[in-house]
């Protein structure tokens, strides 16, 4: 594993803390930390493992999916979608990789999300152009069906 999080009370300790720690790794390791490392307010929140993690004011942790990863799995589903209707992935497929996303998503305060992007997502075999005319023709006959028992 090569992520962490540290957290402290006092900045200056972690400050110092974070020499030792560069001092370590580049003496007994030979590694460095990237340049993502930084010291930052707790109540800005920390992005971490595809999350957002913050505290709120009572103390609670409140875990949201990071905006760039709600965009991934948007895309996901609409590929999803598309490889569905053309034949290029099965009912089951699509099963499996939903599963694996639930699975990342229930480690997160996702109850929402996962509601909203599974209500949205409709496997068809039709393009949408075609349910439309099925749609509208579905509607015709019912019309003339009541036109013709008035």
């Amino acid at each position: 594993m090569d992520d962490g999080i540290l957290i402290y009370n006092d900045k200056d300790f972690l400050i110092s803390y974070l020499n030792i720690m560069k001092k370590y790794l580049a003496e007994e390791r030979a590694l460095e930390l990237n340049n993502k490392t930084q010291i930052i307010p707790l109540s800005q929140g920390v992005d971490y493992l595809g999350f957002h993690f913050y505290i709120t004011e009572n103390g609670k942790v409140i875990r949201k999916l990071r905006a760039s990863n709600k965009k991934r799995v948007k895309r996901k589903l609409k590929h999803f979608r598309h490889a569905y209707r053309t034949g290029v992935m099965g009912r089951e497929d699509v099963e499996r990789s939903l599963a694996s996303y639930r699975g990342h998503l229930s480690h997160g305060n996702t109850y929402m999300l996962q509601k909203t992007l599974l209500e949205h997502l409709v496997l068809s075999k039709q393009t949408e152009q075609e349910r439309k005319e099925s749609d509208e023709r579905i509607k015709e006959q019912i019309s003339k069906q009541s036109q013709k028992k008035e």
